[in-house]
């Protein structure tokens, strides 16, 4: 998924080596380049830049300012290179260090900027603005100790600086010094009471002490300590969201939207709080009233970034013609000339823009109205116009010609992110999977949180079995990411388990889950499960016996673990848990995530109405649950209530695209119906954001099998993709792509498939019997006779009457 619409931002044109190349010729002065820096035109800087580092020896100022321009134009790695060159030189400034220290953290490779600031700090330990970033960079490698020794050297030499006290509270936090947390929360208070401090300090801060009190389960605290900052600060957009967030998460989220339909009715001018309740309209399945919102507040006020949130808000819903009238008048309210004026000059707007621009028309399928942008791009940008090219390519349903312009564009534009996303696409629908991963990877290099390159290559790389590679990836793709996502987290310690790697498992799960509140019930039944995989049920079930927080409403999927695991043993266990669960629902009637588990529980049991109750009630108390959706469907399903289980599973779909179970379920659900033409096109955009989704191509081959197309080109190509993807295919993934390969005399292809099915003890009579068969295809009937006697010695084997008559044959060849 690529990254929101947009008239504002820009994006260095990518530079293979930006040192170390022929000379190029100068055409701005040093000091003018470093001008257009401070101005923040930080593209045009590293243009005017880049021909003063192509020198063989550039001066350190140059490398120093053209460094600092490519970090600033997200370019980290080719920025590291540059300040690292200047920081080890005799001359460097005071400043070169520092910068080349921070160049690594945002890029990062903490770990090497902990190393460079020690060394540093060797020759100058009075460093202080070098020990603070040690500090950041301990911090952003997990070394909280280490981060907070540092940092408390720096709050004693500095005192009553508000931002030392805060980060010294964030690291209190991270290894759970909750007594000393709480000091600094006082002092911060103190410190932020005085004269002078700025509002901007004051509600940060209140934001962060409710989210404290928050994180420690006292949401009565938080609501008081919110509520009295939001009676000094109304609208105030940090308080709001902090409100919002707390009234989600105790499943007040009718109180939470009045409260901001209150707040825009009372601001209608401030852009933040109408395109945040839209946002949340949007998010409660409300999305015509967010459209009539925005609708209303662009006629009140007609400014770019209005229309801008209305262009995203229909692009993420489909509505591609509706996109493409919003973002014309976001270019008119930019720069004051409709569209339709045959005297409009693309030109005026940044390639950045128009790319972006081009790139909705193309979506929309308005290839006409993409024409100018192209033309006007190919004059000052080729690359982005043979991008969109490529673009119109595969949008019309022609991958390898999408690819081929791609390839030609990664000539001169090699780090664009998103186009080496695409490319991937292009690639994995041509079936050249290795080819996909490469672009992904590349994608993921360029802008590690710029498209989904960093969810779906590790997700292709477990569902082929190469847990470490995939492991790499994400760990990359986390490095790199400011925000401590806690969906990349519990993917980190899902892979870290399958790894065998349980203690890194464990340990981020404890962080998830002091993270953030909402995933701390999450973490615990994960380490449940695995702990049920490694050393049994009844060890899983002793683990969640011992936390303190296994009944607490928010770690509702803790309980579910539990449930479910005490649930297996027995007619007896199951009683104690019903009993249990019984108790436990009617002490919590009001909270979504535990009706969701009663829903469980009775679904289980095959009681659907009790179980449809169950869910309608979860969904009653917070229509934002993605999973008690996804589950209602599978309810709704089994009913035979198709229809309406389908919208339940595309509800979960728009609330969690990131997650691939529910629209695969939707698929499921038609076929089970009959309506094969729309399992089909389902699946079919199932597999565009999840490519390495093996059990959804198998799908596609049951479909074709059922409209009597099972030899067809697409139903091949989706038993090779299950093949690829066998972790997430499971065992029949081989052996449909084996049978496939046969029946198209590819004798190699089948024979590898087997063998891989041998080699995971698939299934191992009928794979050993495959292999014989496509040895015997392939000429290579000697090894197979060996390996049929044997076989034919095995009494559980079933096809014995063809393969004595196979081998009869094979003998009277052997004779002839």
């Amino acid at each position: 998924m690529l990254a929101t619409v947009g008239l504002v931002g820009c994006q260095d044109p990518a530079l293979d080596d930006p040192m170390g190349l022929d000379a190029l010729e100068i055409k701005v002065s040093v000091e003018d380049a470093a001008r257009l820096g401070r101005e923040g035109k930080y593209t045009e800087a590293t243009e005017a830049l880049r021909p003063h580092a192509s020198v063989p020896s550039p001066p350190t100022n140059v490398l120093a300012l053209y460094g600092s321009a490519l970090m600033q134009n997200q370019r980290p790695s080719l920025g590291v290179w540059a300040l690292a060159r200047a920081a080890e030189r005799p001359d460097a400034g005071p400043q070169i260090r520092p910068a080349y220290l921070r160049a690594l953290i945002s890029g990062g490779d903490s770990l090497a900027a902990v190393d460079a600031a020690t060394r540093y700090l060797e020759a100058s330990p009075d460093d202080e603005q070098i020990l603070d970033l040690r500090s950041q960079a301990y911090a952003s490698s997990f070394q909280y100790e280490n981060a907070l020794a540092d940092l408390e050297i720096l709050a004693d030499e500095n005192p009553d600086v508000p931002i030392l006290v805060e980060r010294t509270l964030n690291l209190l936090i991270q290894i759970e010094e909750w007594d000393g947390a709480r000091e600094r929360i006082a002092e911060l208070r103190e410190m932020l009471a005085k004269d002078g401090v700025s509002q901007e300090a004051r509600t940060s801060f209140c934001a962060t002490a409710a989210q404290f009190e928050q994180q420690r389960g006292d949401f009565e605290l938080a609501e008081t300590e919110l509520r009295k900052c939001l009676e000094q600060h109304p609208g105030d957009l940090t308080l709001v969201g902090a409100m919002t967030e707390l009234l989600d998460a105790t499943d007040r989220v009718d109180e939470a939207t009045r409260m901001m339909a209150d707040l825009v009715e009372e601001h209608p001018k401030r852009q933040g709080l109408v395109t945040g309740y839209a946002e949340r309209l949007v998010a409660l399945g409300r999305r015509d009233e967010a459209e009539q919102l925005l609708l209303d507040a662009v006629e009140a006020a007609p400014h770019v970034n209005l229309w801008l949130a209305l262009a995203n808000l229909r692009l993420e819903g489909e509505d591609l013609e509706g996109t493409v009238v919003a973002m014309d008048r976001a270019v008119e309210a930019a720069i004051g000339v409709p569209v339709s004026d045959p005297a409009l000059d693309w030109g005026r707007l940044l390639p950045e823009s128009r790319f972006g621009i081009g790139d909705v028309y193309v979506r929309a399928g308005r290839f006409e109205r993409a024409a100018p942008l192209i033309a006007s791009l190919r004059e000052d940008e080729p690359a982005m116009a043979l991008l969109l090219d490529g673009r119109i390519e595969l949008q019309q349903g022609d991958p390898a010609a999408a690819l081929e312009r791609f390839q030609e564009a990664f000539r001169t534009y090699p780090s664009n992110a998103g186009a080496r996303y695409l490319a991937g696409r292009a690639a994995v629908e041509l079936g050249e999977f290795d080819l996909a991963l490469e672009y992904y990877q590349d994608a993921l290099r360029a802008d590690p949180t710029g498209t989904d390159a960093g969810f779906v290559l590790p997700q292709m790389l477990a569902a082929e079995g190469r847990l470490t590679w995939a492991l790499d990836a994400l760990v990359f793709r986390f490095a790199r990411d400011a925000e401590r996502n806690p969906r990349v987290m519990r993917m980190l310690a899902r892979l870290g388990a399958a790894s065998a790697y349980h203690e890194y498992a464990e340990t981020m799960r404890a962080t998830l889950a002091e993270l953030d509140v909402a995933w701390a019930g999450i973490a615990l039944a994960d380490q449940a499960r695995d702990i049920s995989i490694v050393a049994g049920r009844k060890s899983a079930i002793e683990y969640l016996e011992r936390s303190d927080r296994l009944e607490a409403p928010t770690h509702y999927e803790a309980f579910s673990a539990w449930y479910r695991m005490k649930a297996l043993d027995g007619a007896e266990a199951l009683a104690e848990a019903d009993a249990r669960l019984e108790r436990w629902v009617a002490a919590n009637p009001e909270v979504a995530g535990v009706q969701m588990v009663l829903g469980r529980a009775l679904f289980a049991k095959d009681e659907l109405e009790g179980a449809r109750a169950a869910y309608e009630r979860a969904l009653e108390l917070n229509p934002t649950l993605h999973s008690a959706h996804h589950e209602y469907g599978r309810v709704l399903a089994k009913l035979g209530r198709v229809d309406a289980a389908l919208a339940a599973f595309d509800r979960s779909t728009e609330l969690a695209p990131y997650e691939a179970e529910a629209a695969y379920e939707a698929a499921k659900t038609l076929v089970e119906a009959d309506r094969y033409d729309e399992a089909a096109e389902r699946v079919r955009a199932l597999l565009i954001p999840h490519p390495w989704h093996g059990q959804a191509a198998l799908l596609m081959v049951d479909i074709a099998r059922a409209q009597g197309r099972a030899g067809d080109d697409e139903a091949y190509a989706m038993a090779r993709r299950a093949d690829r993807y066998h972790q997430n295919a499971g065992p029949r993934g081989h052996f449909e792509f084996a049978r496939a390969a046969m029946a198209r005399g590819e004798w190699d292809a089948a024979l590898a498939a087997y063998e891989a099915a041998i080699e995971k003890g698939y299934e191992v009579l009928d794979s050993r019997y495959g292999r014989i068969r496509a040895l015997v295809e392939l000429g290579r009937g000697g090894e197979a006779v060996p390996e049929l006697q044997a076989l034919l010695q095995l009494e559980e084997f079933p096809a014995r009457v063809e393969a004595e008559a196979l081998l009869e044959t094979l003998r009277a060849q052997e004779e002839g």
